[in-house]
């Protein structure tokens, strides 16, 4: 018996990465899903990874900047599931490293725009039915939006402000009964993956950031303590920034 037994979740930028670790470890809980992603196709892809686990999964197409098309996606989970007891928000904008000095205000618009504003829309558009369930929700912040990140200020302003947001909508929606909750995840995503087996980034430092030596795994890492935080054992926690990097940092 998983602890996602009977719960339906929705999983935006599940396509790949930490958001496929993700879909994959709610599965194993037995977490009926829907993954939306702008890449459709792979969002299919990993519904069917899901459901191959055992349980029910569909893969849709979504722009988490579209209200239109998040109501969709919430839309397709009640309707094939009854009901909408979790949402995971993993959407961001992936740019390339730009300091202070040269950044531009459009460039940092984008950011805010996909990370933060797509992350509020995500929410609006899911609370009612949340509000039904009782439900929980998990967004994405970083490290970056701790620490801060040299080369990296758009993502890290948006990674903080998405810190802050969580928290307040977490003091809002407890009376509701909604817990919401935000992650810092460090894992072996795709891009960090690449870098590493190009050797722009070497592997023994990534394994030395972590007091345990190794760097996370998209899913029996990160994608485990997301569905511990979506399940009832975590029905007293809420409001909270969980750093799930093996210890490299601490809050």
């Amino acid at each position: 018996m998983g602890r996602l037994d009977g719960k339906a979740i929705l999983i935006i930028g599940g396509a790949q990465g930490i958001g496929r670790g993700c879909a994959l470890a709610a599965a194993s809980e037995g977490a009926q899903l829907v993954i939306g992603d702008l890449n459709e196709d792979g969002a299919r892809a990993v519904a069917e990874e899901a459901t191959a686990r055992g349980t029910q999964a569909f893969g849709r197409g979504g722009d988490v900047v579209d209200r239109g098309s998040v109501d969709a996606l919430v839309a397709t989970v009640v309707d094939e599931f009854g009901q909408l007891d979790g949402l995971v928000n993993l959407a961001y904008l992936h740019d390339d490293p730009v300091p202070v000095a040269e950044l531009s205000v459009e460039s940092l618009r984008r950011e805010l725009e996909v990370d933060v504003i797509g992350c509020l829309i995500a929410m609006q558009a899911a609370y009612p039915a949340l509000r039904e369930s009782h439900g929980s929700v998990v967004n994405f912040s970083s490290g970056a939006g701790v620490e801060g990140l040299a080369g990296r200020p758009a993502y890290s302003t948006a990674k903080a402000a998405i810190r802050t947001l969580s928290r307040t909508t977490a003091l809002e929606w407890g009376a509701d009964g909604i817990r919401v909750n935000c992650v810092c995840p460090f894992a072996l995503s795709p891009s960090l993956a690449a870098a590493r087996d190009a050797g722009t980034v070497d592997a023994a430092y990534l394994d030395g950031l972590s007091p345990l030596g190794r760097i996370g795994d998209p899913e029996l890492d990160i994608g485990a303590a997301v569905a511990f935080l979506l399940s009832d054992d975590a029905r007293y926690f809420t409001g909270q920034t969980v750093m799930l990097d093996g210890g490299s940092m601490s809050l």
